[in-house]
Order: structure tokens, then sequence, then C-alpha cells
């Protein structure tokens, strides 16, 4: 209850273990990268910190909702309303402004900033990229969440600046495909296709073994049309002999 009612409780548990990443990590894995990626011990915390930041968000804004409160991010509530919560200590405190999004926006904003680019560490930042990646395919944001301006600036104009500088070609590879897997991610709420070859190299290597299993097929086929033709040929000798 203390989570679902309390946006400063949300706010500040996001900013102390998200936000505020570890300096020291599991031993990382080997991938198919140049680089090391974190430990699955490691990635547990902020998978499941949003989908439980997720969780009690939605049942705030529904009870909001069910009370005839605030239906959308950063609108008021009427005051008479806030006056009856603020005697009443059974009922919970209606939050209009600690939905789910105001939380991914914050991350974002840091995710997307230059110096946290360039001067965070790149296992600290794959940290941060973990929350943002279960954030947007956790199912909680939609379209028009994406799109929604919180504080003057949206999740998608945020993380466009985020992508844009992660993708530059001077960044460190683990940089960069920190901002490929967020850029697919968020490609898939907003209804468009984006997918970069260096994600799915297994893909590559699955069409070619498919192209070279259509041509073998294709090779295998015509010599088995020539032993046929050769044996009627052979069997029409015998025949004339």
């Amino acid at each position: 209850p203390s989570l679902v009612n309390g946006a400063d409780l949300r706010e500040a548990i996001l900013n102390f273990v998200v936000l505020s990443p570890p300096s020291s990590f599991f031993q990382p894995q080997s991938s198919q990268f140049s680089f090391q990626t974190m430990h699955v011990l490691d990635k547990i915390v902020p998978i499941c910190l949003a989908r439980l930041l997720a969780s009690a968000c939605s049942a705030n804004k529904d009870y909001i909702e069910s009370q005839g409160g605030v239906k959308e991010y950063g609108s008021s509530l009427d005051e008479s309303d806030e006056d009856q919560d603020s005697t009443n200590s059974v009922e919970p405190k209606l939050d209009p402004t600690g939905g789910f999004l105001p939380l991914v926006i914050t991350v974002a904003s840091v995710w997307s900033e230059e110096v946290f680019i360039t001067r965070t560490d790149a296992m600290q930042q794959q940290y941060v990229t973990e929350f943002l990646l279960q954030s947007l395919k956790g199912g909680v944001l939609e379209q028009n969440d994406i799109g929604h301006e919180h504080s003057g600036s949206s999740l998608a104009s945020t993380l466009v600046q985020g992508i844009t500088l992660r993708l530059e070609v001077s960044r460190a590879e683990s940089i960069r495909i920190d901002g490929m897997l967020i850029a697919e991610a968020m490609s898939s709420i907003i209804g468009q296709s984006i997918r970069f070859d260096e994600l799915h190299p297994s893909d590559e290597g699955q069409e070619r073994v498919e192209g070279d299993r259509a041509k073998y097929g294709v090779v295998q086929k015509n010599s088995e049309r020539k032993r046929t033709k050769t044996k009627k040929h052979r069997a029409k000798k015998k025949t004339i002999d």
C-alpha cells in the first residue's frame, strides 16, 4: 500500500536503485559482441523493479479513476477531493502525478544525457538500459503514452535524443548496442519496424543456411533428373539390342 499510494517513495526507490547503479557487478558474461554483458543476476534487479513500479502505479491510477480523479498524467485533482482525502486517514492518498510514465521519462532523461553516455561505466549503462527495456516491453506503456508530454517533454523525444547520441560511429560498441536495443523496443510500441543486423547476426546465418539448402535442393533435383534420364536411355538401348 505504501508503494501504491506514495509517489515520493516510488521516486526515491527509482533514484536509489536505478539512477545510482552499483559500482560492482557479478562476473560479466561473454556475449555475441566484442564486449561483456551483465550477469543474469544483475539484470534481475532493474527488471523486477520496473515490473514492481509499473504494478504499483497501475493500481494507484485505477484507484484515482475509480474516485473520479485525474485520468491523465499531470492533471490536477478537484480541490474538494484533496480536502476530503486529507481528513481521511483510512483511504489511500490520491496521487495525480505518480504514474509510471513520469518515472520512465526520468530514467530516460538521464540515459539520454551526453555526460552520462561519455562518463558512466558501460556496465552501469547496461543496468539502466535494462530498466528501460523492461519498461518498454512490459506491456504497460502504449503508443499514446510514448508521445504524451510530461513536464514539457515526451518519452519518445527523450529516447530519440539518447538513441541518436548513442548511435554515433565514434561511440563504443556497448553504448551503440544499448541505443539499438531501445530503438527496437520503442519502435514496436509506436507501430514501426526497426531492426539492426548487429543485434541479430544469427538471422543472417539462418538466411545463408536456408539459401544454401535451397541451392542444394535444386542441385539435388537436377542430379536426380539426370540419373533418371540415364537409366531410361540405358533401358531403351538394351531393348533395341
